[in-house]
């Protein structure tokens, strides 16, 4: 994940670069070096990314600021959970 698709994705989910560290677990100073460039995010990171993202539309009951995959997914898992 490079550094822009990082930034971006902590700001989809309105979190400051310290709140972002702490949800995934990472010091502040490793968040700082991504979204700077000095470091690259592991690819794991975005499976922790998209939890944190399905977490926060899950807050805001919207799926507004998911990727397209997991909107996807969202929908096909909300037709099973509740099919018309």
């Amino acid at each position: 994940m490079r550094a822009q698709e990082f930034i971006a994705a902590r700001e989809a989910v309105g979190l400051t670069q310290l709140a972002f560290s702490q949800k995934l677990g990472l010091p502040l100073q490793t968040i700082q070096a991504i979204e700077d460039g000095e470091a690259e995010a592991p690819g794991f990171y975005a499976l922790a990314i998209d939890m944190i993202r399905l977490q926060s539309a899950s807050d805001r009951m919207n799926v507004i600021g998911l990727s397209p995959q997991l909107q996807s997914l969202v929908s096909k898992l909300g037709r099973q959970l509740y099919p018309s």
